[in-house]
């Protein structure tokens, strides 16, 4: 159907390629969930910082290529980072709101 696959774009304005990627991250969801929400304790920041994290997934050329376990490691250490951010600027906030 497509001509190349890596540049057809598919009905939503996604190519086939991001289609698949996103697809693939969706299998990892719930885990990086699990690492902000372990960290945060707090739904709505695991939640951001969790999105925060496939965002940058997304982006990341090398994700297709990697192992399960790299990915689990990759997940973990960027959904860490994010839950550290997301709390740096909840802080931030409320000092600011409270000073």
């Amino acid at each position: 159907m497509y001509a190349n696959a890596h540049v057809a774009t598919r009905p939503g304005g996604l190519t086939r390629n991001a289609n698949e990627k996103a697809a693939l991250l969706r299998t990892y969801e719930e885990y990086c969930y699990q690492v902000t929400f372990y960290m945060l304790r707090d739904e709505r920041q695991a939640l951001e910082a969790a999105e925060q994290t496939l965002a940058a997934l997304f982006l990341c050329k090398e994700w297709r290529g990697l192992t399960h376990s790299l990915r689990m490691e990759r997940i973990k250490r960027i959904a860490m980072l994010q839950a550290l951010e997301c709390r740096k600027r909840l802080l931030a906030a409320s000092v600011i709101n409270n000073g």
